[in-house]
């Protein structure tokens, strides 16, 4: 990868393989290839704009773990909320969230802790489309100007959904993809974030999850299908794990690096997420992490990147400086 300007050093840095899986560069130089720039600034500069037009955001996020009884796994979930309250505070944004039926409260108490008062919630019921009107009337009463997808689940082109493990987990989720492409089909854009190829927006990169994703091209659910996502986006994120890519994202916004979350904010989200049921995807419950990344992992890679939006790196193929008499 060319470093060419501090865009691309932040993706570098949410591309790190902190959790080893072996998929992420594959995934993301797919990505690359189909956007032509770097991710986290591209998506940035479309959400800047739009909201600074007085656009609103609707936001979908939540991704249960089969093995940890449906539980929401803490990816996504901790990211959604610290971006629902920086586009709220700072570019008075409207924000609506959707999540499946049971995690409204959850989401609601986090954004407390983020302090977002202002927030509008829909719960959808897994598997079930009897309520697509009520979407409807949530999204025109948002009106958004952009939707954004991060760490959600989406059916394979065989409208199943699956986990990493290539496991069916579609009777945990409501089919929010769906309601999605049809938001996009009607011309509001989508930025997706995504670390596996399972999530919403991942059908950008199909064929790098079919080739190097375990399950990618063949689960074990025996529906003839792999893990890798149907539903496409405008403007794919990608990371090592998907709340990188939304601290990526924010980074790259104006004063970027004000907009990141501080440590104690942080904290405090977490432990509000683990008290509220939410759990890590590896370790399980009471573990202070997201896929198996520890908090202080985590805050050491926000500070990482808050150390690259602040330095001096203009491009890589800068001219040398003079030199010294």
């Amino acid at each position: 990868m060319v470093y060419d300007d501090k865009a691309s050093l932040v993706d570098r840095v949410v591309c790190v393989d902190y959790g080893a899986r072996g998929v992420v560069s594959k995934l993301y130089q797919a990505a690359y290839t189909v956007v032509g720039r770097p991710l986290c600034k591209t998506a940035a500069q479309v959400l800047e704009k739009l909201i600074s037009a007085g656009g609103s955001v609707l936001l979908a996020t939540g991704f249960r773990v089969l093995r940890f009884g449906g539980r929401y796994e803490t990816d996504g979930v901790i990211s959604s909320t610290v971006l629902a309250s920086i586009l709220s505070r700072e570019f008075n944004a409207d924000v609506g969230v959707v999540v499946d039926s049971g995690f409204g409260q959850i989401f609601k108490s986090l954004a407390d802790e983020g302090g977002l008062k202002r927030l509008k919630i829909l719960e959808l019921p897994p598997g079930d489309m009897t309520r697509q009107n009520i979407f409807k009337r949530f999204v025109e009463e948002l009106n958004p100007s952009i939707s954004i997808a991060v760490e959600r689940p989406a059916a394979n082109f065989k409208g199943v959904y699956h986990n990493s493990r290539g496991q069916d987990i579609s009777s945990l989720h409501s089919k929010i993809d769906q309601l999605l492409k049809e938001l996009r089909d009607d011309g509001v854009p989508l930025i997706a974030v995504g670390d596996g190829g399972n999530e919403v927006g991942m059908a950008v990169v199909r064929e790098a999850v079919e080739e190097y994703v375990p399950y990618g091209r063949v689960c074990v659910c025996g529906c003839g299908g792999g893990i890798a996502s149907s539903t496409a986006c405008d403007y794919p994120v990608i990371a090592s794990v998907s709340d990188l890519g939304v601290y990526g994202i924010l980074a790259l916004l104006t004063d970027g690096s004000k907009m990141l979350p501080p440590p104690s904010l942080l904290e405090k989200i977490f432990d509000r997420a683990l008290e509220m049921g939410c759990v890590d995807a590896v370790y399980g419950p009471g573990y202070r992490g997201v896929d198996g990344v520890d908090v202080y992992s985590i805050q050491s890679v926000i500070k990482t990147i808050q150390s690259v939006i602040k330095s001096t790196i203009t491009t890589a193929s800068r001219k040398p400086p003079p030199p010294k008499n």
